[in-house]
Order: C-alpha cells, then sequence, then structure tokens
C-alpha cells in the first residue's frame, strides 16, 4: 500500500466532497427557509423513493467495478480487468433504463399509495431519466477508483458501451460479476425500499402518537432535512477514504499477509474515531446555536444534540463496511444492513405511535449502533485487530472537551452566528495542534 497516492488521492476528494456537500449544505438551509418544515419533510418523502432507485441502480455496480478490476490487476490480467469494467457499464445501463421506465410508471401510485401526496408524483417523474446515467456513472467512478484515478476527466466513457444484448445473455455472460454484484445490489434494494418504507411510517407514527398532519410532517422534515444533514455533514473527510480502502484491501488481500491487514484496519478505525469523537462533542454543545444559524430553526439543534452520540458509529461503519467490502464479505455486509433495515422498520412500527419524536431519535440511536457493532465484530473476527483505547478514545475526548469546557465560561461575541463559528475554530485548531504535538507510540500507515 502506498501512502503517499492513497493520501493524495483521499485528499482530492475530501475537498472535492467537501465543496459539493458545502453547496447542498447551503442549499438546504436555502430549501428550509422556502418551503419551511412542511415543505421539507415532503421533499424528504419523494427523495427517500427516489435514493431507492438511485441505489438500485448504482450501488452495487460501482463497488463491483472497483473490486473485479482491483482483482485481475493484482493477478497481472489487464485484458479481463478492462472487460469487466466494459460489462459493468453495459449491465448498469440496462438495469438503469429499467428501472428509469419502472420509476415514471409507477410514480403517481407511489405518491398517492405509499407517501399520501399526489404532489410527489411529477418531481418523480421527471427525476427518472437520470437513472441510466448515474448507474453508467457509478460503473465508471468504481473503475477510477481502482485506478486510483481522482480526476478523470468528466463523463469520458459514460456512454460507450451501448449495447442490444437481452438482460438473459447479459447475465450470463456476467457470471463473474453476479458473486460481487448481487450481494451489494440486492442490499441496496432491500434496504432502501425498507427506508421508503420506514420514511413513510414516520408521519404517520407521530400522528397516531398525537401530532396533527402538519406537525408530523413538519418535524419529520426537521429531522431528516435539517438535523441528519447537520449530523453527517463532516462525513465527508471520512468517506472518500471509505471508498479508496475498497481496492487497497482488495489487492493486499490477493498479494500480502494478513497482518498488513490487521494494520491497515487499526490505523483506519483509530484516524476515525480520533476525528469523529471530536465532532461528537462539538455537536453536544454547540448543536442548537449552529442550527439556528444554518436552517433559522433551534428544534433541530436539540435533536442534533441528542443524536450526537451515534457520530462515532456512523462514521466508523463506513470505514469498516469499504474494509469488509475489500475482504469480499459482500454477504455479511447484506445480512447486517437486512437485519439493521427490518429492525428500522419494525422498531419505527412500534415506538413512534408510543413515544413520539423521542422514538423517532431512539430508532436512529438502537440501528447504528447495532450494524456497527456487528459489522466491527465480523471484521475483528476476520482480521485479529487490537486498538488503543487510550490513543483511539480517551485522548480524542479529553482534547475535545477541555476548550469546549474551558469556552463555556468566556464572554459571548454579539453576533451569535459569528459566536459559533468563532467558538467552533478555536476548538478545533486545539484539537488539532494537540493531536500533533502528543508523541505516538503505534505505527502508521508510514510503517506499512
Amino acid at each position: 500500500m502506498q501512502k503517499k497516492r492513497f493520501i493524495k488521492n483521499g485528499m482530492i476528494l475530501v475537498i472535492t466532497s467537501l465543496l459539493i456537500r458545502s453547496m447542498g449544505l447551503l442549499f438546504r438551509s436555502f430549501l428550509s427557509e422556502q418551503l419551511g418544515a412542511e415543505g421539507m419533510g415532503l421533499y424528504q418523502l419523494a427523495l427517500s423513493v427516489y435514493m431507492v432507485f438511485v441505489l438500485v441502480s448504482s450501488s452495487g455496480v460501482s463497488m463491483c467495478s472497483t473490486r473485479l478490476f482491483a482483482d485481475y490487476s493484482a493477478a497481472g490480467d489487464r485484458g479481463k480487468a478492462i472487460g469487466s469494467v466494459q460489462k459493468c457499464m453495459v449491465f448498469s445501463f440496462v438495469s438503469g433504463v429499467m428501472l428509469s421506465i419502472l420509476l415514471y410508471a409507477s410514480s403517481d401510485v407511489i405518491a398517492e399509495c405509499l407517501l399520501q401526496d399526489s404532489r410527489a408524483s411529477l418531481p418523480l417523474k421527471l427525476l427518472s431519466p437520470s437513472l441510466p446515467f448515474l448507474a453508467v456513472s457509478a460503473a465508471v467512478r468504481g473503475y477510477f477508483l481502482a485506478r486510483r484515478k481522482t480526476l478523470p476527466t468528466s463523463g469520458e466513457q459514460l456512454l460507450e458501451q451501448l449495447s442490444e444484448i437481452c438482460i438473459f445473455i447479459l447475465l450470463f455472460s456476467l457470471h463473474r460479476m453476479l458473486p460481487l454484484y448481487l450481494p451489494v445490489t440486492a442490499n441496496a434494494c432491500l434496504r432502501s425500499g425498507l427506508s421508503a418504507a420506514e420514511n413513510a411510517l414516520i408521519p404517520s407514527g407521530l400522528q397516531k402518537f398525537g401530532f396533527t398532519t402538519r406537525d408530523a410532517i413538519s418535524r419529520y422534515g426537521i429531522i431528516s432535512g435539517m438535523t441528519m444533514t447537520a449530523l453527517v455533514f463532516p462525513s465527508v473527510l471520512i468517506l472518500p477514504f471509505a471508498m479508496l480502502i475498497v481496492p487497497e484491501i482488495a489487492e493486499i488481500r490477493v498479494s500480502s499477509s494478513p497482518k498488513t491487514i490487521r494494520r491497515i484496519s487499526e490505523v483506519m478505525i483509530t484516524r476515525t474515531l480520533q476525528f469523529a469523537l471530536p465532532v461528537t462533542v462539538w455537536m453536544m454543545f454547540f448543536g442548537i446555536p449552529l442550527c439556528k444559524l444554518l436552517f433559522k430553526n433551534e428544534e433541530a439543534g436539540i435533536y442534533l444534540m441528542l443524536l450526537s452520540p451515534v457520530v462515532p458509529f456512523m462514521y466508523l461503519d463506513s470505514v469498516v463496511d469499504g474494509i469488509l467490502k475489500g475482504l469480499n464479505e459482500q454477504t455479511s455486509y447484506f445480512v447486517f444492513n437486512t437485519i439493521d433495515s427490518i429492525l428500522r422498520v419494525i422498531l419505527t412500527a412500534l415506538l413512534l405511535p408510543l413515544f413520539g419524536i423521542a422514538g423517532v431519535i431512539a430508532v436512529i440511536i438502537i440501528s447504528e449502533l447495532l450494524n456497527t457493532l456487528m459489522s466491527l465484530a465480523r471484521l475483528i473476527r476476520l482480521t485479529k485487530l487490537r486498538l488503543s483505547l487510550t490513543e483511539a478514545v480517551l485522548l480524542p475526548l479529553m482534547t475535545a472537551l477541555i476548550p469546549c469546557l474551558t469556552l463555556q465560561i468566556c464572554p459571548c461575541l454579539p453576533h451569535q452566528g459569528a459566536d459559533v463559528l468563532c467558538k467552533l475554530t478555536l476548538c478545533s485548531v486545539f484539537c488539532v495542534l494537540i493531536h500533533f504535538g502528543l508523541k505516538k507510540t503505534k505505527p502508521s500507515f508510514a510503517a506499512l
């Protein structure tokens, strides 16, 4: 594993993702002002259905393209490596067209029966033609990730391999692809479908608890469109490395010893916790003023504070899943996520009518804990990894808590927005300085 190349490509993806996420966050802030909480709720309901089709059409093929190219390249078979990517592109386009037609034809039924709001039908119809192109771009993205090329020219190979071959012949000729493609795609299909069902159950569950229809949709919009957006935003600094680790682990699995995989896993998990734990502390201390600044909504900040403890598990799950995919553990990934998705639907149906918003928060926390712990337990069994609790947990918590507690006794700036941004900046700088000032006792990537 080449440390410089990995970090360089990761930073390119981080910067790109940070720009995209920042624009998305600003757009969500604009939407929340223009649409209001109820409008955000309706927007999230329609988007949840669209994401079902997006994930089914693109999630499996991206990982499959990465893994097949990395595996064949590690074995020295360049021809099969390129051929596997081409077949992934053809397959993804055909499946994307089929899903596009299905979404367009069923949009009225979905809007009226599942979402119970006919206003969602037109957006779904307008979005349906994008599915084939998203699917093909996912296959191409997987190829560039396997090549460690993070600055490919835009759309260079998107529509190169159009074909009139029927789906049966495509499946037959792609038999090498199916063991990788099917578990991830089946998981995306099932999980996103269950997620849509869960999202549809949330407003109705809140209504059974006692909220009016308007209030139920509004609170759903606050949690899903505002709080969750702020909760996952910092992960933009983690997710690119979680994607890049898949081909790295796949190649090491073929050509190196298990000890190398264990050391890389230990470093990735440690670095993830060193980032996620301070983020958790900052959200606890500054969640309310931050959401008031971004969304003009104090309630979103309260929910952000309550959900902040799931941040380490949420971010860690992405990294662990990436390592498991590189270790050819797609089936475990499918099983864990399926269990998690089914449990979320069951808990949503049971808890929301009894506990309202507290039930929504409980479902998110239980789900994130269960999914991460199952994946982490599987990784520990496979790699026998060992972590230093001092380095991975105690030090990050202390370096985050000390400045946050200190700033509580300092006078506030007159403008609340400037005050929270200033305090977050000071806390971040303190954490970085302490982190780099401490002497590390464990080897990092430089020793790999």
